[in-house]
């Protein structure tokens, strides 16, 4: 319902029209000088203008790239979100220090192990992880994020910065086709395929692709995958099969306790690989069985194709004390 104020306004405005069509922008200008601030908002939407939505602007430290000298000043990247967005609450209370510094450790450490081969980050939501891919080594990183308004903001945050990501508005799967994309009602942390597997009331028809078929399309096989798509991360490497088998990629993995446990368990087992909890310093403790933490303290994993070397448990610690250096 309109209130009387605004209906005087627009009743005001018509009957100056009378004969005549003034252009819209005409009629904002009007709006702007006879209504009321708290009616504005309003009064605009109907126009089909929205005032700005607020952004959190962050100037985020991250460490030093390869091969620059220990003594290098930090640097930084320039983050701009929707307030909304819920990973930039975590970036701007805490930085990087406080938002999976042990994660973002291994997954450097394995991009340093891999000689700095491609990376695929899926599930990128607005791209932490490919930011730091991008700006700290020379991989050609590739970032999957099937929600519309996250892959916009990533993409705008890498013009921004200069990084060169390939953002991929598409979801992995274990097969080709479309799919509805549950938008948690909570955050956009949490969106899934899986339906139900948080509070939900609506949903957008994504791409589904699977990474053998991006693989054979693009030409590019990741050395090093990141996976936290939210349950249904053993669909992501069911349809990876061929590039696991044949270039068996580090993964760093979300592990959600008494959801997948035994779904990867069933995939890398067979493959050899050797898997971590990344829960401290390392050298981690090679683990025997996939389980998830239930306090959520703990969620990652490291699924190694082979043992790791010294050399990748030294860069592990390296990026951990790196990452602690830029603490806020």
């Amino acid at each position: 319902m309109i209130s009387a104020e605004l209906h005087s306004a627009t009743e005001s405005g018509a009957n100056r029209l009378h004969g005549t069509m003034w252009p819209m922008s005409s009629m904002i200008v009007s709006l702007r000088r006879r209504v009321p601030k708290r009616l504005r908002s309003g009064a605009l939407r109907l126009l089909g203008r929205r005032p700005a939505e607020p952004e959190h602007v962050i100037d985020l430290a991250i460490p030093r790239a390869f091969g620059e000298s220990p003594g290098a000043l930090p640097r930084t990247l320039r983050i701009r979100t929707p307030v909304r967005t819920y990973v930039s609450h975590l970036l701007a209370g805490s930085g990087l220090a406080g938002y999976e510094p042990d994660t973002l450790a291994c997954f450097l450490a394995a991009i340093e192990e891999r000689g700095s081969a491609p990376v695929f980050d899926v599930g990128a939501n607005i791209g932490v992880f490919s930011w730091l891919a991008a700006a700290l080594t020379p991989a050609i990183v590739v970032a999957f994020e099937p929600t519309p308004d996250l892959a916009a903001q990533m993409r705008a945050i890498c013009a921004e910065n200069h990084l060169e990501v390939r953002v991929e508005e598409v979801a992995l799967g274990a097969a080709p086709g479309t799919a509805e994309l549950h938008i948690s009602d909570k955050t956009d942390s949490s969106n899934s395929l899986r339906a139900g597997f948080r509070p939900s009331h609506r949903s957008v028809s994504v791409p589904v692709e699977t990474i053998d078929g991006y693989a054979a399309r693009t030409g590019v096989t990741p050395a090093v995958l990141k996976v936290d798509t939210e349950s249904t991360e053993p669909d992501v490497l069911r349809g990876a099969a061929e590039v696991l088998a044949a270039g068996r990629p580090w993964i760093i993995c979300e592990v959600l306790a008494g959801r997948t446990e035994s779904d990867l368990t069933a995939i890398l087992e067979p493959l050899g690989y050797w898997w971590y909890r990344i829960d401290g310093p390392g050298p981690l403790e090679r683990r025997h069985v996939i389980e998830g933490d239930p306090t959520y303290a703990h969620m990652n994993w490291l699924f190694a194709p082979e043992e790791p070397s010294p050399a990748f448990w030294q860069a592990f610690a390296g990026w951990r004390g790196s990452l602690a250096a830029i603490a806020k």
